[in-house]
C-alpha cells in the first residue's frame, strides 16, 4: 500500500520537507569537529603504510583521491606489490565499500525530496561516521540535506590525507610499527 502524499507533491504526509541550507552545512561541520581526530589519525596510519608498501608522494595523493574508503586504502595498500595486482584490489575494496549502498538506502526517504544534484552530491560524501552523525541529527530535528555535506568534505579529507602523507615521507616515520615489547 501506498503511503499517502501531500498534496500537489511526492511527499508523504508525516515525513516534513528537507532543506538544504547553509545553516545545515556549519551544523554538519560543527558536530563533526569531535570526529576530525580520526581523520588525523587515520592519515598517519595510511602514511606509514604507504611508506612501507613504497608508495610515492604521487601515488597516495591519488589514491586518497580515488578511494574514499579508509579501509579500502588500508586493503590496497596491503595488497600492493610488485606487479600491481589492479583487479584483486579494485574488486576487494568495491566489496568492502558495498556497505555505502545500505547507509545511503536509509537516508533516501530525506535524500529523494531534493534536486537530484544536491542528493548525488551528499551521497558523494557519505562516510560511515558522516552517515552515523546524519542518521541521528534527522531523527531529533528536521531534516537539513546540507548537514552530511558539512560532516566531512572531500576535499578536506583528501587534504588531511595528502598532508601526512606527505610527513611521513619527510620526517623519517618508521616502515612499521611495533606494538609491545
Amino acid at each position: 500500500m501506498a503511503e499517502p502524499k501531500a498534496q500537489g507533491g511526492d511527499r508523504p504526509l508525516d515525513r516534513p520537507a528537507v532543506a538544504f541550507t547553509w545553516r545545515g552545512f556549519l551544523r554538519g561541520a560543527w558536530r563533526a569537529l569531535p570526529v576530525a581526530a580520526s581523520t588525523v589519525a587515520f592519515g598517519l596510519v595510511l602514511g606509514v603504510l604507504s611508506r612501507r608498501a613504497g608508495l610515492s608522494f604521487g601515488e597516495v595523493c591519488l589514491m586518497s583521491a580515488l578511494v574514499f574508503t579508509g579501509s579500502g586504502q588500508v586493503i590496497a595498500i596491503g595488497m600492493w606489490a610488485s606487479p600491481i595486482p589492479v583487479i584483486p584490489i579494485v574488486e576487494t575494496t568495491m566489496l568492502v565499500g558495498l556497505r555505502h549502498i545500505l547507509m545511503g538506502l536509509t537516508l533516501q526517504p530525506w535524500y529523494s525530496q531534493l534536486p537530484v544534484p544536491a542528493a548525488y552530491g551528499s551521497y558523494f560524501l557519505l562516510t560511515d561516521e558522516s552517515w552515523g552523525l546524519t542518521t541521528v541529527d534527522f531523527q531529533r530535528r528536521p531534516a537539513d540535506g546540507a548537514f552530511l555535506g558539512g560532516r566531512r568534505a572531500r576535499l578536506v579529507r583528501l587534504l588531511g590525507h595528502l598532508d601526512r602523507a606527505r610527513e611521513a615521507g619527510r620526517s623519517g616515520y618508521p616502515r612499521s610499527v611495533r606494538v609491545g615489547s
